[in-house]
């Protein structure tokens, strides 16, 4: 996907709300929507604005989680929250100017509103706009969080067996729930699609088949998402690798971090082999449309209106080892400093040091600076070699493949600190928008005619 220049000035615009009595009492959907358009200075007018992010780190996933404290239902997981906790990051400006791009999305719909509403200017007063940048706070920490949402494309998933199940077999399936041309929706059309057996090819690979239900029968529809992933992997931390937004060009981010493997993610499972913290995120999207609820909600008494983004592409940078290091840093706090950019050389020094030259430890009065350089030395007495540096330099005499450093960083424990726990990752209540479900696929398309 091409993407828009972010620095090129764009006007939004957002056509009128259809609010005729009969759109309004419609039940084929739930919202009213509109288009979102672009008025720029090299072309009049636009109908998409593919917009991408600057690399941004996050210490833990973007992705809502499936399991533990903050699980969210399967059918929840479709969406990416960006967290714009400046004081964290390295790159404020990659914050700002992301948070910026959302903002304006707000200013405009609020500039717009005259004439999103031009049938009925007063209806204006029946929503309330959900804003682009949201700030919350967590209701079990007390934690102000400010974000923004960017959904995924949802996508029905046909399985047998607990395996997905391939375009040939998912063409059938849809030709047999539309063969008789008779418009269904809602629960009309789920009830008949149990009805009907598919022919499906089984095992996929073969020439076999097999006659098959809808659950509770044996095919199974499940509501799952798809997106563009770029992957990457590091096995371990260079000090010298700048961070990925200031690499020079696509040919620098490759030879510091890899060239990156492109995966099409079909479900909120696979979405978790890659999405994780201690990462670097830049996220390609654009707004889908604007919307607004029809109806009030029951709960609050409002009715919401907002413009929903959707997230085309992801690039991740996956952390996966910081070196074979010690530090008076723990893993956490080492990791947290290189992804804030503040990883110092004097913060690292090689685990690998010979026999002949043990580790001379110290232990440093609380009072005395925490960082010394110290230099290895060969009339160290056995006597003041504590345990935890002879066992330290027996694993790191092991592997002779680094040069031995000459720096020695000190910690006041005299040893690396341990391993901290990842801390979980805090929820926060989010105002999700009321959209009307998707039973029912898209039927299949129709064949071409091909011109005599």
């Amino acid at each position: 996907m091409e993407f828009v220049d972010q620095s090129s000035q764009h006007d939004i615009k957002f056509e009128p709300f259809d609010l005729s009595k009969e759109n309004l009492a419609s039940k084929d959907s739930m919202q009213l929507t509109s288009k979102i358009t672009y008025i720029t200075k090299d072309r009049e007018s636009i109908e998409d604005c593919p917009l991408k992010t600057k690399f941004m780190n996050f210490k833990y996933s973007p992705f809502p989680t499936g399991s533990g404290k903050y699980a969210k239902p399967r059918e929840d997981r479709n969406y990416l929250d960006i967290l714009f906790e400046l004081p964290m990051f390295k790159n404020n400006d990659s914050y700002d100017e992301t948070l910026y791009t959302f903002q304006r999305y707000t200013d405009a719909y609020i500039r717009e509103e005259n004439n999103i509403y031009s049938q009925d200017t007063k209806k204006k007063s029946y929503y309330t706009f959900i804003g682009c940048v949201k700030t919350n706070e967590n209701e079990i920490t007390g934690k102000i969080t400010t974000k923004s949402k960017l959904s995924i494309k949802p996508n029905t998933n046909y399985y047998y067996n607990n395996e997905i199940l391939n375009d040939k077999n998912v063409k059938a399936i849809k030709q047999a729930m539309f063969a008789d041309k008779k418009r269904r929706t809602g629960s009309d059309f789920k009830d008949y699609i149990k009805t009907l057996n598919y022919k499906i090819n089984y095992p996929q690979d073969s020439q076999e088949f097999v006659f098959a239900k809808i659950a509770p029968g044996e095919i199974e529809d499940r509501k799952d998402i798809i997106i563009k992933v770029h992957y990457r992997e590091i096995e371990e931390v260079n000090p010298e690798a700048p961070h990925p937004d200031d690499c020079r060009d696509e040919e620098e981010l490759n030879r510091y971090y890899g060239m990156p493997r492109e995966i099409t993610v079909n479900s909120p499972e696979e979405m978790d082999e890659y999405c994780k913290g201690n990462s670097f995120y830049q996220f390609g999207f654009y707004a889908e449309k604007l919307w607004a609820n029809k109806t009030k909600n029951p709960t609050t008494k409002i009715a919401n209106s907002g413009i929903k983004f959707i997230c085309s592409s992801l690039n991740v940078i996956r952390i996966k080892k910081y070196g074979n290091y010690t530090s008076k840093l723990s893993r956490d706090d080492l990791c947290d400093k290189y992804l804030t950019g503040k990883l110092d050389q004097r913060d690292l020094v090689s685990a690998e040091v010979s026999d002949k030259k043990p580790k001379a430890i110290e232990v440093k009065a609380d009072s005395e600076s925490e960082e010394e350089e110290v230099k290895p030395t060969k009339t160290v007495a056995k006597s003041k070699i504590s345990e935890s540096s002879k066992s330290s330099t027996e694993e790191s005499s092991e592997s002779e493949e680094e040069e031995v450093k000459p720096v020695l960083v000190v910690s006041k424990a005299g040893k690396a600190e341990p391993a901290k726990k990842a801390a979980k990752k805090e929820s926060s209540s989010e105002e999700s928008e009321s959209e009307s479900s998707e039973s029912e696929p898209e039927p299949p398309p129709k064949p071409s005619k091909k011109k005599k």
